[in-house]
């Protein structure tokens, strides 16, 4: 299969335009087709817009990258598990496959191969909290983070382990409060298979939130808004708690400690009846919040 992989172009809106973005007039250029089924886009800024590039992972084992006005190419071809997540950082560039994680330092060009390779990676963070220095940490699938200090050189375990002493089982997403009067170190959030946990000290201890124990957690997003006493609100994608388990959205106003319930989706008037896949969640500045159920 062939999929055709579109571009937006058009006015650009400035920081804190209250212009909705379909009221804008773009146009679509069609610079595909990729082979296979593009899952996830990343958009790597260069010095000018001449440089900046593409990069598209999907269901199969390729990352393609497409240069300024040039053909995809192909940029990483593994040889078993498709791409989970790619992430660009200060230091290089990141692509996490289920086994292993590849790290490229030339924009895509070239790879090394496997720098952690012992479990699955289910998603990145470049951390901003001072507590952090602006290392990168990393989902790994049975529950841990991953930590690099070098720029994806070499990781090191940081376990996860409550103040209950439980487990957390998978670790799906991670997020971060901004330092704040109320968090003077921030705040790291953990999205797990039983719920949110955070650390105020790096990861050196942790604490579980309100939001435990009441169904997985999936995603994590926060909206930015500097009047927020906690940087903004946090979200979370996660098992309503009722028997049917439908997707629900969460929100926290106090950098994920306590959570409210704010929505359960109805899934049976959209055409659709359980078992329900894991629903994504998306938070932009001006307010909007953004929910993917199934293949709505």
């Amino acid at each position: 299969m062939r999929w055709g992989i579109s571009v937006m172009l058009g006015a650009m809106l400035t920081l804190g335009s209250a212009a909705a973005l379909h009221a804008q007039e773009v146009t679509w250029e069609d610079i595909g087709p990729v082979e296979g089924v593009a899952e996830r886009l990343t958009l790597v800024v260069g010095p000018t817009a001449s440089t900046d590039t593409v990069f598209v992972a999907g269901g199969s084992t390729d990352l393609r990258r497409y240069p300024p006005g040039g053909p995809w190419s192909e940029a990483l071809h593994g040889p078993a598990l498709p791409a989970v997540d790619f992430v660009v950082t200060k230091e290089g560039y990141y692509l996490a496959e289920s086994i292993p994680m590849d790290r490229s330092t030339d924009g895509g060009r070239t790879w090394q191969r496997g720098v952690y390779d012992s479990n699955q990676i289910s998603c990145f963070l470049q951390t901003t909290l001072p507590v952090f220095a602006g290392a990168v940490v990393a989902c790994r699938r049975i529950a841990a983070l991953l930590r690099s200090d070098d720029g994806g050189a070499t990781w090191a375990t940081l376990p996860i382990t409550p103040v209950s002493g439980e487990g957390t089982g998978s670790l799906w997403d991670l997020a971060e409060v901004p330092v704040s009067a109320a968090l003077p170190a921030g705040r790291l959030l953990a999205a797990t298979s039983l719920g949110v946990v955070y650390s105020d000290d790096g990861a050196e201890t942790w604490r579980t939130s309100d939001l435990w124990r009441l169904g997985e957690v999936w995603i994590l997003a926060r909206q930015n808004d500097p009047t927020h006493p906690f940087g903004g609100t946090v979200y979370a994608s996660a098992d309503a708690a009722i028997v049917e388990s439908p997707p629900a959205l969460w929100a926290s106003e106090d950098g994920g400690a306590t959570w409210a319930q704010r929505i359960v989706f109805d899934m049976p008037s959209y055409g659709y009846e359980g078992p329900y896949p894991p629903a994504s969640v998306a938070a932009g500045d001006d307010g909007s919040v953004w929910m993917g159920l199934n293949q709505l």
